[in-house]
């Protein structure tokens, strides 16, 4: 199993820096591979020299009960040489809601990340600032129940 590296730009006028902000997102790996990906991806993201590492879930798998202690060594690791923030997918939802399977994983994971230094953005946000440039992000705990594939379920203001 490999990963993708995919480039996009975004302009805003609100963003007035020459340079920007460079962000690597994450999201989806669902690791429980080797860790020798772990050594891969980190040389990936050293090469963009991003601001901040942004995760938007589902680093985890879930599904049944799989240790955390890779896609942890990866996130941690990151976190070590850049910014590093974490929103839930519905994989991490699961673990919090499960108790019964996954006991305190969740917790735990997500005490481990913190004290690496990662912030957790369970329904919060974060105010990135570079000069005079600032971009505000957010982690967004979405009901499991709006992720099933083969329906849609409308979205409650």
């Amino acid at each position: 199993m490999g990963f993708e590296i995919a480039e996009y730009e975004i302009r805003s006028l609100r963003i007035t820096e020459a340079e920007g902000f460079t962000f690597v997102f994450l999201s989806d790996l669902h690791i429980c591979n080797p860790k020798d990906q772990n050594r891969k991806i980190r040389e990936a993201i050293r090469r963009f020299r991003p601001d901040a590492v942004l995760s938007g879930g589902d680093m985890v798998l879930a599904k049944g009960r799989h240790s955390t202690n890779v896609p942890e060594e990866l996130l941690t690791g990151l976190a070590e040489d850049f910014p590093v923030y974490v929103a839930n997918g519905n994989h991490e939802l699961r673990m919090e809601e499960e108790r019964e399977v996954y006991k305190n994983q969740a917790e735990e994971y997500r005490k481990r990340l913190e004290s690496a230094g990662c912030t957790i953005l369970n329904n919060r946000s974060a105010l990135l600032v570079k000069g005079a440039d600032r971009v505000r992000i957010w982690g967004l705990d979405i009901p499991r129940h709006y992720y099933p594939k083969f329906r849609r379920a409308s979205m409650e203001p």
